[in-house]
Formats: structure tokens, C-alpha cells, sequence
């Protein structure tokens, strides 16, 4: 967890290659207990020097090289914020290193590495923005790797239902006329694409056309659908024969498929009469001659 304060020692140490020293001084910032050493004339030279001496360290260590004899300047970072380091420059000389640390006061990393070199946001709440937030704290729990994540909300007076998104009808997708009028749209885009920056621009103002085009495709097909079933009912209702509705169950004009008339012959024997039938996803309307 991120602390609330931030300790820091600096100190010139004219030379640590030697294993013995190396190991009493490094023993020597641990026992300081602070979050960053910064030691000057390290003499380190080389990347392997890193690699060893922060395995005797324990956390993060960060280096200008010098040579063996001068300059070498390093920093010491314990283990419990290693994960807060960031971008790390040096100069070429071994007299500069800086690192940037990401610090958030209050402690908002909920999990933590039990070696503590890793610490994590993965609890979270999500709330809308318009949400007022009163107030959230961590609460440590010694049963788990988890620390526990307390959200209190102040309720606004009244919610307002914002728009959904919008989920593209992947029926149509299978449909021949779409992928038809689609495929001839779809070359006119690819046309643009000189008039863009880059690809990621223009592909970003592609799916809004795609969106478009599909919204008014789906609107056109609802109509043509609609128009085609009323005017099978007034087929039905101008016909010669006086027509009355004998089963209407649960009927939605909004559900229905596309209607079909179906021969009378194929029903002549069980209803001895003309008769339409209109069939959908509900179940169906079913006129008979009187």
C-alpha cells in the first residue's frame, strides 16, 4: 500500500564493489527502514553489478554507471514501492539518476504481492459519473491478499434513464440484400480514405457510417415489412366473402415476420371454407369465411 509519508536518505558511500562492504552498507539502509536510499560513489559499472546487487538489496535498484574507481551513483527503492516506479533517465556519466515515482496518498492498491514488490487496483466500483461520491476507504483484511473496499453513496433526489447504447441486428447480416448494398457502400468509404490523416482516423469515421447505414436499413425494412402485412390484412378484409377474426392471441404487429398467405386448398378439408393465415414469432390471427 501506498503510504501516507515518504522517507528518503542520501549518502556517499566512496565505493561498494567490494562484497563485504557492499553487504554491511546495503544491511545498513535496511535497517533505516526508509522508502528511497540515494548513495553517491557506488563505483558500479555495469549491468551485471544491477542484477546482483539487487537481489542483495531486495527491491528495486536504479544506476548510473561510473567506472571502477569513481562516480556510480544509484537508487534504492524498498520493496513496498517498487510498483510506484515510473520512467527512469541518467546521464552517460555516472553522476545523474532520477526515477519518477507514482505515488497515490491514502493507499488505493487493494492487493498486494505478499513479497510486496507488486500492488494492484483490482477491486473496484464503478458508479456513473453524475453519482455524487461521499466517501470511500480501504479496510485491511488479514484473511486474504485482498484489502477490503468500503463505497458509501450519497443517492441523488431522482435518476434520469440516460439512452442505451447501440447493438447492431446481426440478422441482417445473413440478409442478401444488406451484405449487397453494404458491399456497394463500403467501396464509396474506401474511397475517402485518401482524405484522412490515417487509417485509424478514417476507420474511426467508417463505423459511424456503418452504424448509419444500418439503422436506416433496419428502419427501411421494418416499413416495407409492415406495408406488406397490411396489405395482406386488407386483401383479407376487401375480399368476397364476409371475414371474422375466430382466434386472436397474444398478436404484436412489432413481432411479426414477414406474413405469408397460405393456400386454402392445403386447409380446405378441416375448415371447408376460404382462409387466411398470417403467421409470426407470436401465435397466429387466424380470419375464416363466415
Amino acid at each position: 500500500m501506498t503510504p501516507d509519508t515518504l522517507s528518503l536518505v542520501t549518502l556517499n558511500v566512496n565505493g561498494m564493489r567490494g562484497t563485504p562492504k557492499r553487504r554491511r552498507i546495503l544491511q545498513f539502509c535496511k535497517l533505516l527502514q526508509v522508502d528511497v536510499v540515494l548513495l553517491q560513489e557506488t563505483h558500479i559499472s555495469c549491468e551485471s553489478d544491477v542484477h546482483l546487487w539487487s537481489l542483495e538489496w531486495g527491491g528495486g535498484l536504479y544506476a548510473s554507471f561510473g567506472s571502477g574507481a569513481s562516480c556510480g551513483t544509484v537508487i534504492l527503492v524498498s520493496p513496498k514501492l517498487c510498483h510506484c516506479v515510473g520512467k527512469v533517465e541518467k546521464d552517460h556519466e555516472g553522476r545523474v539518476v532520477c526515477i519518477h515515482l507514482r505515488l497515490t496518498r491514502g493507499g488505493c492498491l487493494y492487493w498486494h504481492k505478499p513479497d510486496g514488490t507488486v500492488s494492484s487496483r483490482l477491486d473496484r466500483f464503478y458508479a456513473p459519473r453524475k453519482f455524487p461520491r461521499s466517501r470511500c476507504s480501504i479496510i485491511s483484511c488479514p484473511l486474504s491478499d485482498h484489502d477490503a473496499v468500503v463505497l458509501r453513496l450519497q443517492l441523488p433526489e431522482s435518476f434520469h434513464v440516460e439512452k442505451g447504447l447501440w447493438r447492431l441486428n446481426t440478422e441482417i447480416v445473413k440478409e442478401q440484400n444488406f451484405k449487397e448494398q453494404f458491399v456497394e457502400k463500403y467501396r464509396g468509404w474506401q474511397s475517402l480514405k485518401p482524405a484522412f490523416p490515417n487509417a485509424l482516423v478514417w476507420w474511426d469515421e467508417v463505423k459511424s457510417l456503418i452504424k448509419q447505414f444500418a439503422i436506416r436499413y433496419c428502419v427501411e425494412r421494418a416499413h416495407q415489412r409492415r406495408f406488406k402485412f397490411h396489405s395482406l390484412c386488407n386483401r383479407a378484409r376487401d375480399g368476397s366473402h364476409r371475414l371474422i377474426c375466430m382466434h386472436l392471441e397474444c398478436f404484436s404487429m412489432r413481432n411479426c415476420t414477414e406474413p405469408e398467405c397460405v393456400p386454402e386448398s392445403s386447409l380446405l378439408r378441416r375448415t371447408r371454407s376460404p382462409l387466411f393465415v398470417f403467421t409470426g414469432t407470436t401465435p397466429s390471427l387466424w380470419l375464416t369465411a363466415e
